[in-house]
C-alpha cells in the first residue's frame, strides 16, 4: 500500500467519534470465497452500521474511496466446501475501539494501519 493512502486512513480513522457500542451475531453462513470460502457469524443493524457510515464520509473526505455495501461478521475459518448454515445462540459483545486493517488479497496476511478507542 502507498503511504499516501496509509496516511489518509489513519487521519478517517481519527476522525471518527461515536460511543462504545454492542453488536449481536446471530447466524452462522458459509460465504463465497474463491479460493476458500469464509466461514463467519453475521451481525444485525444496529450502531455498527453507524460506524460504517462515519468512518465512510471520513474516507471520503481525505480522498479514499468507501465501500457501499457492509456486512457485519466475525470470520472463524476457511474451508474448502459449504458448511450448514443459519441462526445460532446469539453471541453478544461491546466495541470500545475499531481497527482498519489492510487484507493482503487471497493472503491470510494483515497490516494493522491503526487503532482508535470509542467514546474517550
Amino acid at each position: 500500500m502507498r503511504e499516501k493512502f496509509v496516511y489518509a486512513a489513519r487521519q478517517a480513522g481519527q476522525a471518527v467519534t461515536m460511543p462504545p457500542f454492542d453488536v449481536t451475531l446471530r447466524a452462522a453462513a458459509s460465504l463465497d470465497g474463491p479460493p476458500r470460502r469464509p466461514f463467519v457469524l453475521l451481525g444485525e443493524d444496529g450502531p455498527v452500521f453507524t460506524l460504517h457510515e462515519r468512518l465512510g464520509i471520513a474516507m471520503s473526505g481525505n480522498g479514499l474511496r468507501a465501500a457501499r455495501r457492509f456486512m457485519p461478521h466475525m470470520t472463524l475459518f476457511y474451508g474448502a466446501k459449504p458448511m450448514s448454515t443459519g441462526e445460532i445462540e446469539p453471541i453478544r459483545f461491546t466495541v470500545r475501539a475499531f481497527s482498519l486493517i489492510h487484507s493482503k488479497l487471497w493472503l491470510t496476511e494483515y497490516e494493522t494501519i491503526g487503532c482508535w478507542r470509542l467514546g474517550d
